[in-house]
């Protein structure tokens, strides 16, 4: 707010976008559950409706009587989280129906929209101050939460995928769902817990390096998000100069850098082999949901890319 006094909405509105931690502001909070009557006008399969960061922040600007304060910051607890998510398990375990189940899934998303609300405005708050120790302990329980949340996530898709009512279910809401429930199922098991909770403190720290970075450029210091206007800026010599400032300061904090990714490596290796997969490549790809791609696909592409688009490239420069 202060750094921007003055200025005009949608210039507030880029000064937020690049002052900001980009991997945040492509963040989704859901916000609703959408009846069965907005899912039949919008034709989707989802019942979820989702804001992303980007425009929550746009909107926040835009509509300055709405102050992101009056956000009540709430931290959730591991007792309060396990007990709900235990009983809305429990309750799809009652279930005998598609109708039934149906309500049981509202239950389960209206709750998860709460939640996932709570720790997204988490992780935007730490994201934007990470040397504030109240918003650093707030990621640092959001991400004790993650391995129960997934635990609890996995149980209740394991019940629905293997319901005598599946096909139902799968009529409502689409196979695709069914497809990204298989995906989930195949990337979690209470043996990796640990190693969860232990990758979540390593995205934290690196967070906390790249979000603390304090950058020289042309007499002013910058951090990260707003040194890059400078790296896509209209003149060359501007991103040059901004590119050589980055570098500097990526060679100032290689080896702490290089100490969290290997540690990520490992322990992301770990995680796949206990779960049976040769390595974190078949895990990751499940994680992101890859339904219809794999590696050995991705694979052939990158080798056309080298066959037919950079020997083009060559030749325009």
């Amino acid at each position: 707010k202060t750094k921007t006094v003055g200025m005009l909405a949608s210039e507030r509105v880029n000064f937020a976008r690049n002052y900001i931690m980009k991997n945040t502001m492509t963040e989704f909070i859901n916000i609703s559950v959408l009846s069965k009557e907005c899912i039949t006008i919008l034709e989707t399969s989802s019942d979820i409706l989702k804001f992303s960061m980007d425009n929550l922040i746009k909107n926040l600007i835009v509509h300055s009587d709405i102050k992101f304060e009056d956000y009540p910051f709430i931290v959730p607890t591991e007792k309060r989280v396990e007990n709900k998510l235990s009983s809305l398990v429990n309750e799809l375990k009652e279930c005998g129906s598609a109708r039934t189940a149906d309500l049981a899934i509202r239950h389960w998303n209206k709750y998860m929209t709460e939640l996932g609300t709570q720790l997204n405005l988490i992780y935007v708050l730490y994201s934007i101050d990470t040397t504030n120790k109240a918003y650093k302990k707030a990621r640092e329980r959001s991400d004790e939460l993650s391995p129960l949340i997934a635990k609890y996530s996995t149980d209740f898709t394991k019940i629905l995928v293997k319901a005598k009512y599946r096909k139902d279910l799968e009529a409502k809401y689409g196979k695709y769902l069914f497809q990204l429930y298989d995906c989930q199922i195949k990337t979690f098991d209470d043996k990796i817990m640990n190693e969860i909770m232990e990758n979540n403190k390593l995205c934290a720290k690196y967070d906390e390096i790249m979000g603390g970075a304090q950058i020289e450029f042309r007499g002013q210091i910058y951090n990260l998000s707003q040194l890059g206007k400078f790296t896509t800026d209209k003149d060359r010599e501007t991103r040059r100069e901004a590119c050589i400032a980055f570098d500097k300061w990526l060679g100032e904090h290689e080896q702490e850098i290089g100490e969290v990714y290997d540690k990520m490596v490992h322990v992301r290796d770990t995680m796949a082999k206990k779960l049976g997969y040769k390595n974190f490549v078949e895990l990751g790809y499940l994680e992101m949901s890859r339904t219809d791609y794999n590696a050995k696909m991705v694979k052939k592409y990158r080798e056309q890319i080298s066959e037919i688009v950079v020997p083009i490239d060559r030749k325009s420069v």
